[in-house]
């Protein structure tokens, strides 16, 4: 019995792991296209464990990353005639409801009225609302990042967490499944030729920074408040001569006080974390200095203006 993927586009991917054994020979294709030609085989008796599914075509695809570290797709379905070319341990299949809502998840952004929409802003847009987004929230998207400073690979998506001992210097690049905001960062998760997932931060929520270039583009932010104002941030970035925003002023410790700094130019990246020389002059009043770069951490001094 055929499968009804009416209302399914081509390409509609989701978010769903699991591990396949083949009962048909099936080849493994660098994209999910029958037309492409197989780089090798699954035989019968043969398993794969894999990170997505997709419909393309007339087949439903297993995604995951191969040995050599790139996205590999193997069919495991055909919908015209319903054939399962083998056993699935996650039964669930890549077809969207007729009521357009989302089985588990897509490539593209994931709507809600309540949120907005995940993944569709990058750089500061999405930082500046990124507050509004809970922590774990993950957004699966694959693409390659290529890293233009050092970044470590961890088992978990936290800055003290244990390292996976995959450390990626300027010119490296890695490929990921999906993205995941937490522990003030952005985190590609990846799968480690098939034995693990672990992720790797990638940008820096305050102050924003990315700490390379990505394939595809979206951060893993909800997109609610990006038009209808912030009110207790600023509208914009200070930039690098100081020069304040239009911030409401008023002695509020805000995330986003004003600076002026005469910082020498050296300094030096230890995990993640830029270190330099130098002093700031504290341009509003009432901002406090706490325990840890958090606004929930606790507070030790109130500054004046100096």
């Amino acid at each position: 019995m055929a499968f009804d993927v009416s209302n399914t586009p081509d390409g509609y991917t989701i978010d769903n792991s699991g591990s396949f054994t083949f009962n048909t020979k099936c080849g493994v294709r660098t994209s999910p296209d029958m037309s492409v030609t197989p780089v090798t085989y699954y035989q019968v008796g043969q398993s794969v464990y894999y990170t997505h599914k997709v419909k393309n075509g007339n087949h439903f695809w297993l995604s995951y990353i191969g040995a050599s570290g790139n996205l590999a797709y193997v069919p495991y379905a055909n919908t015209d005639t319903g054939t399962m070319f083998g056993t699935d341990t996650n039964d669930i299949n890549p077809i969207k409801p007729a009521d357009g809502g989302n089985t588990g998840g897509s490539t593209g952004g994931n709507t809600g009225s309540d949120k907005g929409t995940l993944g569709s802003l990058t750089g500061q847009d999405g930082a500046n609302v990124a507050d509004q987004t809970p922590d774990n929230t993950r957004l699966a998207m694959s693409g390659t990042f290529t890293f233009t400073e050092s970044a470590a690979g961890r088992n978990e998506t936290l800055m003290a967490g244990t390292k996976s001992g995959d450390k990626f210097y300027a010119g490296d690049s890695v490929v990921y499944v999906a993205k995941v905001k937490a522990d003030g960062h952005y985190w590609l998760e990846y799968q480690h030729f098939g034995s693990g997932t672990y992720y790797v931060p990638y940008a820096t929520i305050n102050p924003f920074r990315y700490y390379g270039t990505d394939s595809n583009q979206g951060d893993p932010v909800y997109s609610q408040g990006s038009t209808g104002g912030n009110t207790g941030g600023e509208t914009g970035n200070t930039g690098a001569d100081g020069n304040k925003s239009d911030r409401p002023q008023g002695g509020q410790d805000t995330p986003q006080a004003s600076f002026k700094s005469t910082a020498i130019p050296n300094k030096e990246l230890i995990d993640e974390v830029i270190h330099v020389r130098g002093f700031v002059k504290l341009e509003d009043s009432n901002g406090w200095t706490r325990e840890a770069p958090d606004m929930n951490s606790k507070k030790i001094k109130l500054l004046k203006n100096w």
